[in-house]
């Protein structure tokens, strides 16, 4: 499981996290679009980003499948549906 939290103020953010739930911050340095890492004290389990917009703030959490048609077909007979088009990693 992995979470991107997307933020309009990433550096508020990290402050209220550590906090608020005394969560392990620490710089992503230069890692793409990530600003820092919220981690368990060794490995990073979500990566702070700068949201474009205030309205496109918010945690969004990965999962790992085995098939991911298969999972995307299951959560729609739950009952459920998918926030965006499920994709593939690279």
């Amino acid at each position: 499981m992995w979470f991107d939290l997307s933020a309009a103020d990433a550096g508020q953010v990290r402050e209220f996290y550590s906090a608020m739930f005394g969560w392990a911050v620490a710089p992503a340095g230069n890692a793409g679009p990530y600003q820092a890492w919220i981690t368990d004290g060794q490995q990073p389990w979500a990566g702070i980003t700068q949201a474009a917009a205030a309205d496109d703030a918010g945690w969004l959490p990965y999962v790992v499948v085995e098939d991911l048609d298969e999972a995307a077909r299951r959560a729609v007979s739950l009952a459920r549906r998918t926030g965006r088009p499920a994709r593939r990693s690279r």
